[in-house]
């Protein structure tokens, strides 16, 4: 039976520490798999700032899949770092449901511990749905987009 899509759902934040401080991130659930069959969960940041998607090198690695391409710098919250290609599927879950799922290409770092979660960037997820950040109540709306 095929996954069942919604066309509207809502996520909560993740807390995070940063800096000693405890701030709240927009965060969903992720499956990430190769084109092999393995796969991994995890949690993802959605992040309207980031034109593209990043994986961290510690997931790329448990995943086993080739990593491919020039190294090229990339640019993020903490600074420049380099980075090479992964085209993984990558399934948006709430719950046991598949919300979303596409193939992304993400930018993965040649080093450890450059970014701390997987980053879904306007690349991937922001062509499916129209998201909306709802600051004060700590809830980020995704809405089945119609004009794509």
């Amino acid at each position: 039976m095929p996954a069942k899509r919604f066309s509207s759902f809502r996520c909560r934040y993740l807390p995070y520490e940063y800096h000693g401080r405890v701030i709240k991130l927009p965060a969903v659930l992720v499956r990430l798999s190769d084109f092999t069959g393995s796969n991994i969960n995890s949690f993802a940041l959605v992040d309207s700032g980031a034109t593209v998607s990043f994986l961290p090198l510690e997931l790329a690695e448990i995943l086993d899949s080739p990593v491919t391409g020039e190294e090229v710098e990339s640019e993020g919250a903490g600074g420049c770092f380099k980075t090479r290609r992964i085209k993984l599927i990558a399934e948006l879950v709430k719950g046991k449901t598949v919300c979303w799922s596409g193939k992304v290409n993400f930018l993965v770092p040649t080093e450890y511990k450059k970014i701390p979660y997987v980053v879904l960037g306007r690349d991937s997820i922001f062509k499916a749905f129209d998201i909306t950040f709802c600051e004060n109540f700590q809830r980020t709306e995704f809405r089945k987009s119609r004009r794509r």
